[in-house]
């Protein structure tokens, strides 16, 4: 990497630091703000939370969930302001027609300024890179804020809170143990497909493919020193190890899993599927619109050097990998 981009970098890392820094420091102000006037009692319904693989087909799920159920969530539009994710969603409830997707995304964010987005106040009490086992890794004031702020939101959108934030596949037991009845639905995609689009979003967002770019597994330390090919494959990997331990140790009734090839096929089939899992009248989860028949799923397209590394990267996985990349996740398939 040049010293060009070396320096871009790190300014760009000291910017962040210091967003998230600021942010931290509005948040209590800000919490306890909304919960004056929006309440501060827990969610009634059992939350949603979508998780999978970075570049993995979880954007859509989260917009097919949103499109065709009665749920509540924190929209696109909290990013300008993420310290009043509950003031963000009475913003979206108060238009006049439900929200209707587009199915489209760029790197997990939808055009519409009230379409369902990753929801950036997790930053105001919870690390991004951590790894968070249950709620004895947050203090009570974190701990009530972040039971609160979802409460509020399912309140303001009167269904269900569905969230999807890849750095959530690092706070399962956190949010299994502050949300006892919340649910997990895990979206599987082609391991090499991921892998492509991963090397892809390096040389896009990251600055280059020998960049780190998207969530870090928990054996992230052993592969910082690794070329691309080899950290995409372990990334992969990792991951997937992750979501099969924490799976396993929350309990597999608690997770759905719908394979993203499967999910463009026949998205009225997994909204089927998802609905009778989750307990359409215990959980609240209803039917408000339907769905187009199909989805294409589409390669990334991409340049020489991600080409390259992609193929070696496909060696390392079918090496890294027995049998079903999947085998070890714990859950009910929906569709398969």
């Amino acid at each position: 990497m040049s010293s060009a981009t070396e320096m871009k970098s790190g300014a760009r890392g000291r910017v962040l630091e210091l967003a998230r820094a600021t942010l931290r420091g509005l948040g209590p102000g800000a919490t306890r703000a909304e919960a004056a006037v929006f309440g501060d009692a827990p969610p009634a319904l059992p939350p949603l939370f979508i998780l999978g693989l970075p570049r993995g087909g979880t954007t859509l799920a989260l917009q097919v969930v949103c499109h065709c159920l009665a749920v509540s969530y924190v929209p696109e539009v909290s990013s300008y302001f993420p310290p009043f994710p509950a003031f963000a969603a009475w913003l979206a409830a108060r238009r006049r027609a439900p929200y209707r997707s587009t199915f489209e995304s760029t790197y997990g964010k939808s055009p519409q300024w009230y379409a369902p987005s990753e929801g950036l106040f997790w930053n105001l009490w919870l690390e991004r890179d951590r790894v968070y086992e249950d709620r004895s890794d947050i203090d009570t004031v974190a701990e009530r804020a972040i039971v609160g702020t979802v409460g509020r939101i399912e309140r303001i959108g009167a269904g269900p809170f569905v969230n999807k934030n890849l750095r959530n596949n690092n706070r399962v037991g956190l949010l299994a143990s502050l949300f006892p009845s919340a649910r997990f639905l895990v979206v599987v995609r082609d391991p090499t497909r991921v892998a492509r689009s991963l090397l892809k979003g390096r040389s896009d967002m990251a600055g280059g493919v020998d960049q780190w770019f998207s969530i870090k597994p928990r054996n992230f330390e052993r592969l910082a020193q690794e070329p691309p090919a080899a950290q995409v494959a372990g990334q992969i990997v990792g991951l997937l190890e992750d979501l099969a331990r924490d799976s396993q140790a929350v309990g597999g009734d608690r997770f759905a899993l719908v394979s993203y090839e499967t999910l463009c096929r026949d998205p009225n089939g997994f909204i089927d599927h998802l609905i009778e899992f989750l307990g359409a009248g215990d959980g609240g989860f209803r039917r408000r619109a339907t769905l187009p028949g199909e989805f294409r799923s589409r390669a990334p397209v991409a340049g020489a050097e991600v080409g390259q590394q992609s193929g070696e990267a496909d060696r390392l996985l079918e090496s890294m990998m027995s049998g079903s990349p999947y085998e070890g996740l714990a859950g009910t398939w929906l569709l398969r």
